[in-house]
């Protein structure tokens, strides 16, 4: 392994530590235990936060460190962890060791919870060995990694100088009618840290309250990403919904909503109680006697509907599958119950259909299963494939079409697949080589507004940016957060989880 892949790996693991951490020990796990209990923990997380942001563990994750400094005047850190019987286990962990022991603590301490934690990376010296056999121009890497880091303290230096010169300067981070909103450098340098861990605060808030109303509710899940809300205003909305519980559990007629999936959604023309889905929406500008019918209209019935229901459109969609030899799913567009009929009419048809080419079946095999999208009749009229190798057909089209068309698609398909794949490999190796130039946790792409082509070519420009205009300024905010490739034409911006988030046409 090299220092950019330990510095990868490094970065990553204290992320989880700390995200597993924060929701294991956030006092909302804890509301049925005595006030104290909860004071305890969070003077606990509030302390992990500020010791976790110390230089040390900065230096631990841009490997300048092997972690093994030691910071007096540190307390000893006691908290509380929940065990998969419901018990209690108290756990402490000495916050004037080294980096490398806190994290090892903390980590021992969740696996004795029954929790699985990711294995911590090897220490500095193993990569250090094999670095050092291999001699850069002008010096080893460690000399000019020095250098670099010099340089870059003294480009901020004449940074800070040169902003104390300047009087009125006008904030062009919002301007998105020109492109200086999407200039990154400046971007960076006006950064909020206070702002950044905030964010990350108000998600870890909205994970552990969406945790406790789906243990008290027993959903399957929840999901309020389609409201459009921060964390913080999410965090509220879910803090409701277990006051709701707590209130009027006794008048729910089932003693669990699972396998039901939760939405949060302002959408009024979702069915409130899906039995095709197997979901359940509430609106939150609706009143709590609106919420608590919607919640009281499910009964024993409805989920052996539901059962009954998936059990039919799993064979059914096993039956498509193999037919064909693909893989189907709905599309964004269609509705559940759209697509159950549209499965059960679609494996009616093949049991009897027969294909007319011997060869068409083997020809599919040996090309390998291509997925298929289904959409509804308004959006999709006729088969087409899109860049990352999928086969969109609709609900409107005749099952002989369908099946034709699957034919004709699918070499085309297979190809763009291919395709992507290699652009996909390409991405993870220039994400590596930006992570660790920029000290960044995670990489990663948008899922719809960003193509693979835009997501290589900002991930290229990333490792092209000038040495002076790669300040320690700028890689101060970068380090151990996330950032986003985002689509083109907007500015660059913070996401609600604190992820700094940039356009694929930034400069």
């Amino acid at each position: 392994m090299d220092l950019a892949g330990l510095a990868a790996k490094r970065i990553k693991y204290v992320s989880h530590i700390r995200r597993a951490f924060l929701l294991r020990a956030h006092p909302d796990r804890f509301r049925s235990h005595p006030a104290s209990l909860r004071k305890i923990q969070a003077e606990a997380i509030q302390s992990f936060q500020e010791r976790i942001s110390s230089s040390d563990f900065s230096q631990y994750k841009s490997t300048q460190s092997d972690g093994s400094q030691h910071h007096h005047g540190w307390e000893k850190l006691s908290f509380h962890l929940e065990k998969k019987d419901g018990s209690l286990k108290k756990c402490t962990v000495q916050l004037d060791k080294n980096a490398e022991q806190i994290l090892e603590g903390i980590a021992t301490a969740l696996k004795s919870t029954g929790m699985t934690v990711m294995k911590a990376p090897p220490p500095l010296q193993e990569v250090q060995d094999s670095v050092f056999d291999h001699t850069v121009e002008g010096g080893s890497f460690f000399t000019n990694h020095n250098n670099m880091e010099m340089n870059r303290m003294q480009s901020i230096l004449r940074s800070a100088a040169a902003k104390e010169n300047q009087d009125g300067r006008i904030n062009n981070i919002f301007d998105v009618n020109t492109r200086k909103g999407r200039d990154l450098t400046n971007f960076l340098e006006n950064l909020d840290v206070d702002e950044i861990e905030r964010r990350k605060a108000s998600r870890i808030d909205a994970s552990a309250a969406a945790l406790v109303a789906r243990q008290l509710f027993k959903f399957q899940s929840i999901d309020g990403t389609g409201l459009g809300w921060s964390s913080e205003s999410l965090a509220k909305c879910l803090t409701s919904l277990t006051k709701l519980y707590d209130e009027h559990h006794s008048k729910f007629k089932i003693d669990t909503f699972y396998p039901f999936r939760l939405i949060l959604s302002n959408d009024e023309s979702q069915e409130k109680v899906d039995l095709f889905g197997g979901t359940i929406m509430l609106n939150p500008g609706s009143t709590e006697v609106q919420n608590l019918e919607t919640l009281m209209s499910v009964n024993d019935i409805s989920v052996k509907e539901l059962v009954r229901n998936r059990n039919n459109l799993a064979i059914c969609q096993d039956a498509v599958q193999n037919a064909l030899n693909i893989k189907i799913k709905k599309g964004y567009s269609c509705s559940s119950r759209e697509y159950y009929e549209y499965m059960v009419e679609l494996s009616d048809f093949l049991h009897a259909y027969t294909m007319e080419e011997e060869d068409v079946l083997s020809q599919a095999v040996a090309l390998g299963r291509i997925q298929v999208v289904v959409e509804t009749a308004y959006v999709c009229r006729r088969a087409t494939v899109t860049n990352l190798g999928e086969i969109r057909v609709s609900v409107g089209m005749t099952n002989e079409a369908i099946v034709s068309s699957i034919r004709s698609c699918r070499q085309e398909a297979h190809n763009k697949v291919d395709e992507e794949d290699r652009k996909k490999k390409r991405g993870k190796e220039l994400a590596k080589m930006v992570q660790y130039n920029l000290g960044a946790s995670r990489i990663f792409k948008g899922r719809i507004s960003v193509s693979s082509d835009q997501y290589l070519s900002s991930l290229t420009a990333l490792l092209n940016l000038p040495e002076e205009e790669v300040t320690f300024q700028a890689k101060q905010y970068t380090e151990g957060n996330n950032i986003g490739i985002i689509g083109s034409g907007r500015s660059c911006h913070l996401g609600d989880d604190g992820s700094i988030l940039i356009p694929c046409d930034w400069r």
